[in-house]
């Protein structure tokens, strides 16, 4: 089993990647790969309306 945690992906558009975010604008054949294959979860590892934070 394989876990790929992509903390700090998450970012604004921009108006220098035609209003995409980086994440959309990157070539990613490795992680779009990963996704075909892969399956999808959900885990709550903190309580409910507590925001978890990476650091």
């Amino acid at each position: 089993m394989v876990y790929v945690l992509l903390d700090g992906v998450g970012d604004l558009p921009s108006p220098d990647l035609d209003g995409r975010t980086p994440l959309e604008a990157a070539r990613t054949p490795a992680m779009d790969s990963m996704a075909r294959g892969g399956a999808l979860g959900d885990a709550i590892t903190v309580g409910r309306g507590i925001a978890p934070e990476s650091d």
